[in-house]
């Protein structure tokens, strides 16, 4: 991307840079973690009133270092589940305030796809931008579908773990008996079908919170790249720039590549283009996801080394009463 729209007005872009617009960027990016953090404490308050709010800071800064730096984010919600647990949070809740947190993500972009599908914004780029729209469709399809099973019939997964298991045995030609982290993954899912009822219950309103700080949290992801914008002196239209940065999102967040690079910058530079002059691409592309992501990920993983050195606090025991009891006799 720098080679095909690096020039040498592109230094020239430096001198037009108006440093408040920065200092804002930065605020909305630290106001990002805090956002983030917000909806994990909403969703665990409901189950513990053991977690204080900088716990939840803690494993929104370790979800998002954790989902920058594994492919299509698989590592972000495992960090976060991980952080909680080492924070007090049986793992069984831990694990249900984790799925809650990306179906409240979930539903937010599948409200945004039917959006942009109404407005027809998913032609907006062309034909190859149909083709991303369609996979990130499907993408999302997927994902939406295994998560909605898992919040329906969490132990169909310990099933399904306990027959393939059974099964590689009899390959082999070994005689099986169901290992201990079998009988502890029946003992989660079954907790977290307890957790999710509680939610479905009496968390309706908490989960529909949830929802709504997602919408703040992606709003304000939005809005940093507007901020960017009026910051190289240029004056795009709010909505305008939200609209891109929607269908930026549905296309590279299931993105295979850690954290959609390559893919992110790609896209956002072929959209963009339309607003942003050929000579400040690289920087606005730079300053985007300085803003939007590294900035998040360096102080995350700043904070999940130090943590995980000291150890933290891992309280499991009423976890692992209860996978004692799971023993078979």
């Amino acid at each position: 991307m720098f080679g095909f729209t690096f020039r040498g007005e592109s230094f020239s872009v430096l001198r037009q840079i108006k440093a408040s617009y920065l200092f804002l960027a930065l605020f909305l990016s630290v106001g990002d973690w805090f956002l983030s953090a917000s909806r994990i404490h909403v969703l665990a308050r409901l189950l513990s009133d053991r977690i204080e709010y900088k716990s939840s800071l803690r494993a929104s800064l370790a979800n998002l270092c954790m989902a920058a730096i594994t492919p299509s984010q698989t590592g972000g919600g495992p960090a976060q589940i991980l952080m909680l647990n080492r924070e007090g949070l049986p793992m069984p809740k831990s694990i249900a305030v984790g799925v809650v947190t990306f179906m409240c993500t979930l539903v937010f972009m599948l409200i945004l796809a039917l959006v942009l599908s109404g407005m027809g914004l998913q032609y907006f780029g062309g034909l190859k931008f149909q083709l991303f729209f369609q996979y990130g469709s499907w993408a999302f399809a997927l994902v939406f579908g295994t998560f909605l099973i898992f919040f329906m019939r969490p132990t169909l997964f310990g099933i399904v773990m306990d027959r393939g298991v059974s099964a590689l045995y009899r390959v082999l030609g070994k005689a099986y008996h169901r290992p201990r982290w079998i009988r502890r993954l029946f003992y989660y899912a079954e907790e977290c079908h307890v957790t999710f009822l509680v939610y479905f219950r009496r968390g309706k309103g908490t989960f529909l919170a949830g929802v709504g700080l997602t919408f703040l949290i992606f709003f304000n992801k939005f809005v940093i790249a507007w901020v960017v914008l009026k910051g190289l002196g240029l004056h795009p239209g709010l909505v305008q720039v939200v609209l891109i940065q929607i269908l930026i999102l549905l296309i590279v967040y299931f993105s295979p590549s850690p954290g959609s690079s390559g893919a992110a910058e790609l896209v956002s530079a072929a959209l963009m283009a339309r607003i942003v002059p050929r000579e400040m691409l690289p920087l606005y592309t730079v300053l985007w996801r300085f803003f939007t992501l590294y900035l998040g990920v360096g102080v995350g993983g700043a904070m999940l080394l130090r943590y995980l050195g000291k150890g933290g606090r891992m309280l499991e025991g009423e976890a692992a009463n209860g996978v004692e009891s799971t023993k078979e006799e």
